[in-house]
């Protein structure tokens, strides 16, 4: 038997009905945020498609991952995050 330790998403936005619902109470639209923070670092310039989160976490509870261990792994537009 073996043990993973820590396989984990950092995601950048996903485009989900939350994060739409913040933009809501910000008062503006992704499209409008992007254009006007320029990239600031909560707001990628793409949002990921929850299709898109969804194979990697499929691909992460996979045998195909065993030897993956202790590693995040990076999803989405890098644009706009703070290195």
């Amino acid at each position: 038997m073996t043990y993973d330790i820590c396989k984990d998403i950092a995601a950048a936005a996903t485009d989900t009905p939350q994060l739409t619902k913040v933009y809501e109470l910000l008062d503006t639209t992704h499209e409008k945020a992007t254009k006007e923070w320029g990239g600031a670092s909560v707001v990628p310039q793409e949002l990921i498609p929850p299709e898109d989160m969804s194979k990697v976490v499929v691909w992460l509870a996979s045998e195909d991952s065993r030897f993956l261990h202790g590693r995040s792994i990076l999803v989405g537009s890098s644009t706009g995050l703070i290195p």
